[in-house]
């Protein structure tokens, strides 16, 4: 393929025999800066981690972290003392962090862990932009590269540290293959996308990427080649491919064997996505199937779309003057991205109904090396195809439907939307002025394309991503950091770790959980993060789920508390300590309290005292809550006092008692706080409580919560 007829070859020049020292220097300054450059940068990100204050998207970094902290203890991944369905070799490469302690240094360790693996990315990309291009383009490409926006995942206990990297070093390898496919190069490019998917099982989409990849290098070949029948061509770029593609197809009928010999279904190799395997609309997936590939320009800055649309549809052209490696790296990019955006779009099609920007973060570096190929090209600008270029991507842009796209959610799955809500919240006009400014900044991108003479258009385009990458990146930091800090305070104690600092590491602390879907799981996941001895956690709530704990049950009559799992059963008799939200109160001496939660050394066996739902963390009801009292600690009999109060400016609310048969009533004005004390008839006894009218904060001007809200509620039960 090499002597191919219109091909443009591009060679680096040697250096000539008996070269002095300053040639050679100058030979390799462009490596020697990227190398200070992405040592630069791993400094800068590990600083950078220090301002993130705790894992916040939960329940992933929960998961991965105590599947690594069981990993460093045992060499095994367990989460909560278990086995858990495959997903990914990710805690292993941070494991090693907790080894240290306490857990805020060991939590430093993993960041840092993150910033090494993930910067290791510009590793494939470096030398894959040095095959396209010479050494200062492919400099200015890696600035760009470490710029974007997905490095903020160094800051979190995430999957995409790992994956990033390796989906990279997979689709380089399938490059080098494409461009010579011997043996050993398609064996490294089967290698390179089995580690992918141990990394990340959704990364089994380069399978499909693969095949269509070498589908595309033969059309792009025979384009290049002018020839009349490209069928042959791509038959000949399949034939070389033999060894890759079988040892596809041959894995592919042994998994298959190997299940059915099992009797077990082939669908057990997505792990704990197999309950995403079905279940989707044609309709539904297409939409957001165009709703995905209308926001990879923005998520980019358009100009690198722009510059990647001219660099394909150019050597789509038949004559083509390409090199071998411009039509693999366009294989590639052309064969891999449809199916990675199909993949995501139906995920949140069913699952999420947001852009899932995140599992398509490694088609950004192939955008950019894209832009940088097209600079080095000298910007070519057919007339069809970059008015096509220009405005295709622009409206794209603005027929985003940002009403339902721009919400909180994306603050962990895109980071690249990050400015647009904060400029919601900022501007006047909210949506309707992001719209504008949108839609301007997307006209004037594409006149510049168009129109802006060539020794001008590689600084401005070059400095103008640079600053949109960088705003996206700051904007989308700032954004993670705020919910860290609203996280880690979730527990009500500025000590995260202080069951630790009260009773050592060798304890096991039992924590109660009672938190349904409705109440703030966070606490429990901060307390369980950040200290060690907590464990094991039972789950009484009515939801049950791994991440909230091992299933327990309550007794009705007595409130013992009695573990699902003989192993876990074993572990709570076992324990002298429970941790409990203080909605509910175990039978014991409170030792140590904070806002949310109380520490206890429990009477055995664990049980309940009692415990109140319907009631948030913040102690507000909405329409209707409860409260059971199964025995004060130590036995004794005693009161329930109710406490009920409303802020000033609030309507005025009629709180209403239900025990058993009998019923009471109470009246709550505004800026007033009214006692109600029952005494209880035999245990357990239990208090249903109904709140009338609720109303909204949000709808009264007061704040922007819009929950239906009772009253202020607290309850005790004590002596008589």
């Amino acid at each position: 393929m090499a002597g191919m007829a219109g091909e443009r070859v591009s060679e680096r020049p040697l250096a000539p025999a008996g070269s002095s020292p300053l040639a050679a220097i100058r030979a390799n300054v462009w490596p020697v800066a990227a190398v200070g450059l992405v040592l630069a940068a791993i400094f800068f990100r590990v600083l950078l981690s220090r301002r993130m204050p705790a894992p916040w998207i939960m329940a992933d970094e929960i998961t991965y972290s105590e599947l690594a902290k069981s990993f460093a203890d045992s060499h095994r991944m367990l989460y909560h003392g278990h086995p858990r369905t495959f997903q990914t070799i990710y805690p292993v490469f941070v494991s090693p962090a907790w080894l240290a302690d306490p857990i805020p240094t060991a939590y430093g360790i993993a960041k840092g862990l993150n910033a090494l693996l993930m910067t290791l990315a510009a590793i494939p990309f470096w030398f894959w932009a040095r095959r396209l291009m010479p050494g200062a383009h492919a400099f200015v490409a890696l600035v760009l590269f470490l710029l974007l926006p997905a490095f903020v995942y160094t800051n979190e206990i995430m999957t995409e540290n790992l994956a990033f990297p390796a989906v990279l070093l997979a689709l380089f390898t399938i490059a080098l293959a494409l461009e010579r496919p011997t043996p050993w190069r398609q064996l490294l490019a089967v290698a390179a996308i089995g580690f992918a998917c141990l990394a990340r099982l959704q990364s089994l989409v380069l399978l499909i990427g693969l095949p269509t990849a070498v589908l595309l290098k033969g059309l792009l070949d025979a384009q290049a080649a002018g020839a009349r029948r490209p069928w042959r061509t791509m038959l000949a770029v399949v034939r070389q491919f033999v060894w890759a593609l079988g040892l596809i197809l041959l894995g592919a009928i042994g998994y298959l064997a190997f299940k059915l010999a099992q009797g077990a279904s082939p669908s057990a190799v997505l792990g704990t996505y197999q309950g995403t395997q079905s279940g989707y609309s044609v309709s539904g997936v297409s939409r957001w199937f165009v709703l995905h590939v209308a926001a990879l320009p923005y998520s980019v800055g358009l100009i690198p779309v722009c510059a990647f649309i001219v660099v394909a549809g150019s050597a789509l052209r038949r004559g083509a003057a390409t090199t071998v490696a411009e039509r693999a790296f366009l294989a590639v990019s052309l064969g891999v991205a449809p199916w990675m955006i199909l993949q995501v779009a139906a995920f949140a099609s069913r699952f999420s109904y947001r852009i899932e920007e995140r599992n398509m973060l490694y088609l950004g570096p192939l955008f950019l090396l894209a832009l940088l190929l097209w600079i080095a090209q000298g910007l070519p600008r057919p007339p069809v195809l970059t008015a096509v270029a220009a405005v295709v991507p622009f409206v794209l842009l603005i027929s985003l439907p940002l009403d339902t796209l721009l919400n909180v959610s994306i603050r962990s799955d895109t980071f690249s939307f990050s400015p647009l809500l904060r400029l919601e919240s900022r501007l006047s006009g909210g949506l309707t002025d992001v719209r504008i400014l949108l839609a301007l900044g997307g006209i004037a991108a594409a006149i510049a394309f168009l129109a802006l003479p060539r020794r001008y258009a590689a600084p401005v385009f070059v400095v103008g991503v640079a600053l949109f990458l960088a705003v996206s990146s700051k904007s989308a930091f700032g954004g993670a950091r705020g919910l860290a800090l609203a996280e880690r305070a979730a527990p009500g104690t500025t000590n995260v770790n202080w069951i630790d600092d009260r009773l050592g590491y060798g304890e096991s602390v039992v924590f109660v959980n009672d938190q349904p879907d409705t109440g703030n799981p966070h606490i429990l996941w901060q307390t369980e993060f950040w200290n060690r001895s907590v464990h094991p956690v039972l789950n009484i709530s009515n939801t049950p789920h791994d991440v909230l704990g091992d299933t327990a049950t309550v007794d009705p009559a007595t409130g013992k508390i009695t573990a699902a799992l003989p192993d876990v059963a074993a572990e709570v008799e076992a324990a002298r300590y429970a941790v409990a939200p203080t909605t509910t109160s175990l039978a014991g001496r409170v030792i140590e309290r904070t806002g949310q939660l109380a520490l206890y050394r429990i009477n055995p066996p664990l049980r309940i005292a009692s415990s109140a739902s319907g009631i948030s963390s913040d102690g507000w009801t909405g329409a209707a809550a409860a409260f059971t009292q199964y025995a004060l600690p130590g036995g004794r009999p005693g009161g329930v006092v109710f406490r009920f109060s409303l802020p000033k400016g609030v309507p005025a609310e009629r709180v209403t008692l239900r025990t058993g048969t009998r019923m009471r009533m109470v009246a709550v004005p505004p800026g007033a706080t009214r006692v109600v004390r029952l005494k209880p008839g035999r245990s357990p006894f239990h208090v249903d409580l109904t709140v009338a009218p609720t109303f909204s904060p949000a709808a009264l001007g007061l704040s922007t919560d819009t929950r239906q809200l009772g009253v202020l509620a607290s309850v005790e039960s004590a002596p008589r």
